[in-house]
């Protein structure tokens, strides 16, 4: 059953407590959240997405892939380090 949030969202979880969804006011999935047998799966639909941090933001992944249709742009005040068996460049 479905639960009222602010301006047209509800979340529901699903009757094996397994999963855990908040939807917008069309229906469309915005949060997801698996309870599996590996660990939590968690899926994030949104227009935008930030990510802040006092101290630092890791990510430690098998593999990580960053894919964007337009521009991809890093920007920092110090040093940007590139590590890797191989750097591909074009």
């Amino acid at each position: 059953m479905p639960h009222a949030l602010a301006h047209g969202h509800t979340f529901t979880t699903a009757d094996d407590l397994t999963t855990l969804e908040v939807r917008d006011a069309t229906g469309t999935v915005e949060l997801r959240i698996r309870v599996t047998a590996d660990g939590p799966i968690v899926e994030v639909n949104a227009g935008r997405l930030a990510l802040r941090a006092r101290e630092a933001i890791e990510l430690t992944s098998r593999r990580i892939s960053l894919c964007a249709a337009d521009a991809v742009e890093i920007d920092a005040g110090g040093d940007v380090r590139v590590v890797g068996a191989t750097i591909y460049l074009n």
